[in-house]
């Protein structure tokens, strides 16, 4: 199915099942919205009803948030943000707070690996004997910086929110145990990284009850994962916002997959 009749098709649902009641409305902030799983999130939020922040670094060059917002309108609130900013990364979270009180579900989903635009040479973040030390940093700042500083900053409106949320998109290859052949330098320790700053922030947080989970979306058909990959964006996303609404202050600190099966760390 295409991205515009599902888009359609969504709508249709949306009549259906917006709220009537706003402040039931869960208010959810998710970055690397322009495409694949993150345009997915949005979409999906969207046709629960939910107030959507979706922040990509560039608003003027995303078709796929540009549709939406046509047809979801204000409930779709697209913000500027580079998560390797600071100043980027509060005036985005002051934007957020200019139109919503709280913030329920803060879902840190920019990431990039060797693959990604941002990179211009695979190898050199990637594969032992090509590594430039001068590459690997950035995939640090994205994957696990980032999340970092997006949650501190957005830790006042996190503890206005109701059952907060944060979630950390991880991947299993992340996990030392799970790690079983060498390559991928950059990107398996970048989400190892933020796999510690989700640890750090569960137990930072716990006092406030705000839960802090990473969840590996599985080997999803991104640009990032490849037309191979078995999962499409539609359904890892369905099963994680399913496991996100299941999840409760006991789950907190923990390492999940999109089925919400435990990882090791």
């Amino acid at each position: 199915m295409s991205d515009n009749h599902r888009t359609q098709r969504l709508a249709h649902a949306h009549k259906r099942t917006v709220r009537e009641d706003l402040s039931s409305q869960k208010r959810v902030m998710i970055t690397g919205a322009g495409r694949g799983l993150g345009l997915e999130f949005v979409r999906q939020y969207l046709t629960r009803g939910d107030l959507v922040f979706a922040t990509v670094r560039d608003p003027g060059r995303l078709t796929g948030l540009a549709d939406l917002q046509q047809t979801f309108g204000p409930q779709l609130i697209v913000v500027r943000l580079d998560v390797t900013k600071p100043q980027s990364i509060d005036a985005a979270v002051a934007r957020v707070a200019a139109s919503a009180s709280r913030l329920d579900i803060l879902i840190n989903n920019a990431g990039i690996n060797a693959m990604s635009r941002d990179i211009d040479d695979a190898i050199s973040a990637a594969r032992l004997g090509h590594l430039d030390i001068g590459v690997m940093p950035h995939m640090y700042q994205v994957n696990a910086l980032g999340p970092l500083m997006v949650t501190q900053s957005a830790l006042a409106m996190l503890k206005r929110g109701i059952d907060p949320r944060v979630i950390n998109i991880s991947s299993w290859k992340g996990s030392t145990t799970d790690k079983r052949r060498g390559d991928d330098y950059g990107y398996s320790a970048s989400k190892a990284a933020l796999n510690m700053i989700t640890r750090a922030l569960s137990l930072d947080l716990n006092r406030d009850a705000i839960a802090v989970v990473a969840i590996d979306p599985g080997w999803v058909s991104t640009d990032m994962g490849g037309p191979n990959a078995p999962l499409t964006p539609t359904d890892s996303v369905q099963h994680i916002i399913h496991l996100i609404d299941q999840l409760t202050n006991d789950h907190t600190g923990q390492f999940l997959r999109w089925n919400g099966q435990q990882l090791s760390w």
